[in-house]
């Protein structure tokens, strides 16, 4: 049986799983997709719009994202989604609005992918109209 140094196996251990174990692309987005709910509120306000999304990529990696929205707030938090393999996640974010100054109110939010790459999802349009006492 011939013996190798402690260096030498660990040299061959890594080749052999540099070979088995090839590295995965970075992921690119791929499709984003972003819904109002509800997309026509009548009611009490302040309302509550919950808007539902997905974000799919091609390959493992990270993917940082915002919301963008008709009334031009900037939001401030990047988001982080990890993804292990290729896929789609699920994303959520609410807007409270309305009332005695807004008793009406039509607009979008959208979310805007930072990284890997650049992407914009639809517009989720949605009304809002207050019933007023």
């Amino acid at each position: 049986m011939r013996r190798f140094a402690s260096g030498s196996l660990a040299v061959l251990a890594s080749v052999i799983i540099s070979f088995a174990s090839p590295q995965s692309a970075d992921a690119e987005v791929t499709r984003v997709v972003l819904s109002a709910s509800p997309a026509e509120f009548w009611g009490d306000c302040p309302g509550v719009i919950t808007f539902n999304g997905t974000i799919t990529v091609n390959a493992p990696g990270k993917v940082e994202y915002i919301f963008t929205r008709s009334d031009n707030a900037i939001d401030t938090i990047t988001k982080t989604l990890v993804f292990k393999k290729a896929g789609t996640k699920m994303v959520t974010v609410t807007w409270t609005l309305g009332g005695q100054e807004l008793p009406f109110y039509e607009g979008w939010e959208a979310i805007k992918v930072t990284a890997p790459n650049e992407f914009v999802s639809n517009r989720a349009k949605f009304s809002l109209k207050c019933d007023l006492p």
